[in-house]
């Protein structure tokens, strides 16, 4: 098939020609020489039991249908590993639309929006996952303009975010983002569903729930994590905990301080409480107490005592670290 652009003539060879895009999952691509396209890619791989509330997705998929001739955008946000990601995908599962994926930035984002705006890709859904990484500065007008919908398209825009980044330019603006979802903490009645479905050992149970309930954020990559490590060693929570260096800067500890200088006792909790599993950052008091400097009290020097953990700083000041429940192997 011989092509004309302007002045030019080219011979190519094609497979099929459509009107619009057929329904399947494609990913953004660019290279220098042809500048955008689309790579058909395989379909999303669904879990056969998901957990928690899925409600989200009929709605998306029902407001979609009714506000025709506009877009919608739908923001997930919130801690990593709370299925924001498979939310995404379960809507563009059942949608039955075109899907076409943006994983990278964009290299020429004006370019970029041109092609996304073309009327073949009316209908569609442009999921873009963890949409920081791709809403660059460079990114951020082209991208704005392709979501408020100047060309006429009826898309579905899917984001999802582990930060706040750039949300100032997307929240309270409806035709932005008409859903903005917030993914939080594990509620207890789905991790009750997911122990009991997935823990081997009914036994640990009741210690792992008391664990658990002392994480600030808990999310299912760590649930599972734990439960899996208990099933493999048949062992209860305690005795596997410590291993997990993700954990500890989940797990609520309140530090007080014996001032050694005043007798006072003052709180030095630290936002980042536990590093790496090798180190307890908390607030040093200056004086009375009344202003604080940062200090890491090494691991090494964290004594167990009674129920409780204590250490001192260089200058003599007691640490009590107490956990905010019955976990014994933090340290």
């Amino acid at each position: 098939m011989i092509i004309k652009s302007g002045l030019k003539y080219q011979s190519i060879v094609i497979d099929e020609i459509h009107d619009n895009l057929p329904i399947g999952t494609y990913i953004l691509k660019y290279n220098v020489k042809e500048g955008y396209y689309l790579q058909k890619t395989l379909e999303f791989i669904i879990p056969d039991k998901i957990y928690g509330d899925t409600s989200i997705v009929n709605k998306v998929i029902n407001t979609y249908n009714v506000r025709q001739n506009r877009n919608l955008g739908v923001l997930f946000e919130g801690i990593k590993g709370c299925s924001k990601t498979l939310l995404c995908k379960l809507i563009c599962q059942k949608i039955n639309l075109p899907v076409i994926l943006i994983q990278e930035s964009f290299e020429e984002p004006v370019e970029a929006v041109a092609f996304l705006s073309s009327s073949e890709f009316n209908n569609c859904v442009l999921f873009f996952d963890e949409f920081e990484k791709v809403f660059d500065k460079s990114a951020q007008t082209p991208l704005l303009t392709l979501i408020d919908g100047t060309s006429a398209t009826h898309n579905l825009y899917l984001f999802t975010s582990n930060t706040d980044v750039y949300k100032r330019e997307l929240i309270n603006r409806p035709s932005r983002i008409y859903y903005h979802i917030m993914m939080k903490s594990l509620d207890k009645d789905t991790i009750d569903e997911v122990i009991n479905d997935k823990l081997i050992n009914k036994q640990y149970k009741e210690n792992l729930l008391n664990v658990l309930n002392s994480f600030m954020e808990l999310n299912f990559d760590t649930l599972l994590s734990i439960i899996e490590e208990m099933n493999i060693y048949n062992c209860d929570v305690n005795d596997i905990i410590k291993d997990f260096g993700f954990i500890h800067e989940s797990i609520a500890i309140e530090v007080f301080c014996h001032i050694k200088e005043t007798n006072k006792i003052v709180n030095a909790t630290y936002d980042y409480v536990y590093t790496g599993g090798q180190a307890l950052e908390v607030k040093k008091p200056i004086g009375d107490g009344s202003d604080f400097s940062y200090y890491t009290i090494p691991k090494e020097t964290i004594k167990k005592v009674n129920k409780h953990w204590e250490a001192y700083d260089d200058i003599g000041n007691k640490y009590i670290i107490k956990p905010s429940s019955s976990i014994t192997s933090i340290f």
